[in-house]
């Protein structure tokens, strides 16, 4: 029978497991107390169903795929589309169709067997490389609008195929660092005769190293981006509607279509950030609060 490890099992057994070093016993009793509540608790009589989690999961992995995937193909059969500034729209549908392909497979595979260690933290630190990677791409994509909006008439010296590629190569890599220093913080507590795996747990450090290494430090770029190309916009309109009565009013109007065309454009992709924060805010929220005392002595471990 599988082990229940969601985080009300996690917390009782942290729970139980803390009474137990204070007392100095070192065997639990799973026949009472604490223990027992444990076993009732996370160790069901029954086969807990799966099908109501994987078959919704496998779904929207599913149109995921097919979905980011027919970006990508759009991308790569139409050449008016191939222009620097969607490498980075193109990164993204990337990213999940790793998280549709790899990840959420993964995920159900470590949900069938908890007892996986490799599972588990290999689905954990590739979670966090694609949200890390994910929550990039917008920022380079908001670095690149800032540039069109602010730097329009040296877009194309200051936007270079070359940086692009960078930009790309950076996401991946700096995503990497951050997932990769994961196993320096994964928990497994073996000091129990059932072996019960802690490795859904983060330290207090980690935790705190990748709220701001993915999510505060990115979300205050792209705020730095958009709140910067919407006062230079506003500076723009009033430029052109101050000019517009004066000379060459052909040439105002197109500087007008102009920047509605980039203002729309800014406007789109701020909907999308404020979106991808709602979704992630309370995640990183959750981490940053949620703290358990466990049997590893003093340090607080958090769960992911």
């Amino acid at each position: 029978m599988d082990l229940d490890v969601s985080l009300e099992c996690n917390i009782s057994y942290n729970k139980c497991a803390k009474i137990d070093n204070e007392n100095n016993i070192s065997e639990p009793d799973f026949n009472r107390g604490c223990w027992k509540s444990f076993v009732d608790l996370c160790w069901p009589t029954e086969e807990t169903p799966v099908l109501s989690l994987i078959i919704p999961l496998l779904l929207i992995a599913s149109v995921s795929i097919g979905t980011n995937t027919l970006v990508c193909v759009v991308f790569y059969l139409y050449s008016q589309l191939r222009l620097i500034r969607h490498y980075f729209v193109i990164n993204l549908a990337v990213v999940d169709v790793v998280i549709a392909a790899v990840l959420i497979p993964l995920f159900v595979a470590s949900q069938l067997a908890p007892e996986n260690i490799i599972l588990c933290r290999s689905q954990i630190v590739l979670d966090i490389a694609c949200g890390t990677a994910s929550i990039l791409c917008l920022v380079m994509i908001s670095l690149e609008r800032y540039v069109a909006v602010k730097y329009s008439l040296h877009y194309h010296s200051i936007v270079t195929q070359r940086k692009a590629i960078f930009g790309m190569v950076f996401i991946w890599t700096y995503s990497a660092i951050v997932s990769c220093t994961a196993f320096l913080s994964l928990v497994k507590n073996s000091n129990n005769s059932k072996n019960l795996l802690q490795c859904f747990f983060l330290s207090r450090g980690y935790v705190t190293f990748i709220t701001i290494a993915s999510f505060i430090s990115p979300v205050c770029v792209m705020t730095f981006a958009y709140w910067n190309m919407f006062i230079v916009a506003r500076s723009h309109a009033r430029r052109i509607n101050s000019q517009s009565t004066q000379c060459d009013p052909e040439g105002s109007g197109h500087s007008k279509r102009r920047l509605k065309r980039e203002l729309k454009g800014a406007k789109t992709l701020t909907i999308i950030m404020g979106t991808h924060f709602l979704c992630w805010c309370p995640l990183f929220v959750f981490l940053s609060c949620l703290h358990v005392h466990v049997f590893t002595g003093n340090e607080d471990i958090y769960s992911y």
